[in-house]
């Protein structure tokens, strides 16, 4: 069985689920490609993946796109930046500071910039990184702080960084289910998604969006 994911949902949704599928399936072999948005459609869109865990975007016919949950943009902070003893933020809270975001052509800052644009607000970045990941190692090592989607930050407690909310607005994206209009699943696959929807659906309806980068 072949899916796509982004890197982040891959490792937020997929372990537990994959578990649970293992528990009730045997020998079934899983490749699993956790890709960037735009990659991870393209892969859905020429069949090489049965599905793929993907963002919410642009309109495309060819694509069908089920929600699974929201995914909020929140504050990513060292424990001892001013801005950890705040138990909220709003955006505008972030202006003073050194910020670290990911590229322009990242679907998530696409999306971010896009809804910061309808409420009139802009972010002001000191460092452009490729990777998520990287800016988090970025404000670790004290150099700034990022606003990141929060399957993409720390789990649990974390020895160094603190996560904020960030209202005025909030801003999230949408995280679901991305198949080819009118493909069928194999019966692995199938089952394999009836287990996902089942563990993280969050009113689920099908064929209710289209999907995009």
């Amino acid at each position: 069985m072949s899916i796509a994911c982004l890197p982040t949902a891959a490792f937020y949704f997929l372990p537990s689920v994959i578990r649970e599928f293992n528990a009730r399936y045997r020998n079934i072999r899983f490749r699993i490609l956790d890709l960037p948005a735009t990659e991870g459609l393209q892969a859905v869109s020429r069949g090489e993946v049965e599905f793929g865990i993907n963002i919410m975007g642009s309109s495309d016919p060819d694509l069908v796109f089920d929600r699974l949950v929201e995914d909020p943009f929140v504050l990513a902070a060292r424990k001892d930046h001013p801005l950890s003893e705040r138990s909220s933020l709003t955006w505008a809270d972030l202006s003073p500071y050194q910020l670290i975001t990911v590229h322009r052509s990242s679907a998530n800052r696409i999306l971010l910039d896009s809804m910061l644009a309808r409420a009139n607000l802009t972010l002001r970045w000191s460092y452009e990184v490729t990777h998520l990941s990287t800016s988090l190692g970025l404000v670790e090592a004290g150099l700034g702080i990022s606003v990141l989607p929060r399957m993409a930050t720390p789990q649990g407690e974390h020895p160094f960084l603190i996560t904020r909310p960030i209202g005025g607005p909030e801003i999230s994206r949408t995280i679901g289910v991305v198949r080819r209009r009118g493909a069928v699943l194999s019966p692995a696959a199938d089952r394999f998604l009836g287990i996902l929807i089942d563990t993280w659906g969050d009113h689920l309806s099908p064929e209710s969006a289209p999907a995009g980068s």
